[in-house]
């Protein structure tokens, strides 16, 4: 078995990855850095039968959350809209983004960092450079 040691305020959990479905044990011990401080190890499949899934139908608080939402490629451009809550209050920003002809775009929004290695109109895949808390 995996064993944790764990501070109180650690979250601790499982992910299943959208890529691929795979699961992977998590702990999430950020608020005791500077940064965010995530390890991750990987279940082994024969292992995942043991698992059982739960809906909680309690919705979650977020006294505050910053989402990045991708709007599309057009004119050369990568299109995004920032939008920032905080508990009721809603900001949002565009952002637009002159493709790279010469290699992936880098993109850099409110600190978060990322690199464009493929889109379309509809669908980006992406990989994150720097994402600060």
């Amino acid at each position: 078995g995996i064993r944790f040691s764990r501070a109180r305020s650690d979250c601790i959990g499982i992910r299943q990855s959208l890529a691929d479905g795979s699961y992977e044990w998590v702990v999430d011990n950020s608020i005791h850095n500077r940064s965010k401080t995530i390890w991750s190890k990987t279940i082994d499949e024969s292992q995942t039968g043991q698992f059982t899934r739960k809906t909680i139908n309690e919705p979650f608080r977020v006294s505050e959350m910053t989402r990045i939402v991708y709007d599309g490629a057009s004119g050369g451009q990568f299109r995004f809209t920032l939008q920032e809550y905080s508990d009721k209050l809603k900001n949002e920003k565009s952002f637009s983004f002159d493709r790279d002809l010469t290699g992936d775009t880098v993109v850099g929004i409110k600190g978060k960092v990322f690199r464009i290695i493929k889109a379309d109109n509809v669908n980006m895949q992406y990989a994150w450079v720097k994402f600060p808390q």
